[in-house]
């Protein structure tokens, strides 16, 4: 295909000596050759500014800064690319080989597509991550899929129309765990996102992920729920917005439950049923029929 677009690849990392390297080797695998990669270092500790450097590309820049957060670091690596097109990649997932070149296509064929994303290996570092488990967002209905709390992967799978992130007004630096899910929405706005079926990434699976720590995800959550709460696209009724509230206390309950922190579970079990009664009886009643 051609290539004259230039793709910018933003990979914020923080102590991510473990994966960095294969992280940036299937960039640099790529089919598709017309990229810049952006390595935003987020004031590590660790070796990963020695590992970035044996890499001899004139594609890849490094930069390293105080630590501010994934979100800051991603607008910063934003703000100095180049490229029509932008990619954030997190620096422990990989790309498959053609991940670009098809996602490419398909963006600048489509005048109404802001992102294309893909689905994804769920890989635990099985040497053969075809056997793996395959993540599958598809969005027949955008805004639904929003209000059952439910994004595309936008670090590691889109790729973003530059001026349509800038547009949307970038990350929002208040949030790290849910901000893809916030800029998700904002860039919906803008246009049409496109599906492809075929996995092209692996993301890696590891106790140490951000997604992990259910506190964060409580507090971005939160925050984005009530930031939209009057978005009419998202939610154009009252009702709808106290189903998500509603189910987004239900997720947070069974994820304290699992870590056996019942009472705090609990807690948002009743906050869950406060704002949505039929909520509760629907999951109890799945489970009885299972």
């Amino acid at each position: 295909m051609n290539e004259n677009i230039l793709v910018s690849i933003i990979i914020p990392v923080y102590n991510g000596e473990k994966y960095i390297s294969d992280t940036i080797q299937s960039v640099i695998d790529q089919t598709y050759k017309n990229w810049e990669l952006i390595i935003v270092d987020d004031g590590s500790t660790d070796n990963t500014a020695e590992i970035v450097k044996q890499f001899n590309d004139s594609r890849i820049s490094y930069i390293k800064k105080n630590n501010t957060g994934v979100s800051d670091t991603r607008n910063v690596g934003a703000m100095i690319s180049k490229g029509e097109i932008l990619s954030f990649l997190d620096a422990d997932d990989i790309w498959l080989p053609e991940n670009l070149g098809k996602k490419v296509e398909k963006l600048i064929n489509e005048s109404q597509c802001v992102l294309v994303y893909s689905s994804m290996f769920l890989w635990d570092e099985r040497e053969n991550y075809k056997n793996c488990r395959i993540i599958k967002k598809i969005f027949y209905n955008d805004w639904e899929k929003f209000r059952n709390l439910m994004t595309p992967a936008i670090p590691s799978s889109a790729i973003i129309k530059r001026n349509c992130f800038f547009e949307a007004g970038m990350f929002d630096t208040n949030i790290s765990t849910s901000a893809d899910f916030d800029l998700a929405i904002r860039l919906r706005e803008l246009g049409e996102f496109i599906y492809l079926e075929e996995p092209l990434v692996l993301y890696r699976c590891h106790p140490s992920q951000m997604h992990n720590n259910i506190a964060l995800y409580k507090h971005d959550m939160i925050y984005i729920l009530k930031k939209y709460k009057s978005n009419t696209n998202l939610f154009p009724t009252r009702h709808k917005w106290r189903n998500s509230y509603s189910l987004l206390n239900y997720f947070i309950a069974v994820e304290f439950i699992k870590q056996k922190k019942f009472n705090k579970g609990l807690m948002h079990l009743i906050i869950s049923f406060f704002y949505n009664p039929l909520l509760i009886f629907t999951k109890i009643y799945k489970k009885i029929i299972k």
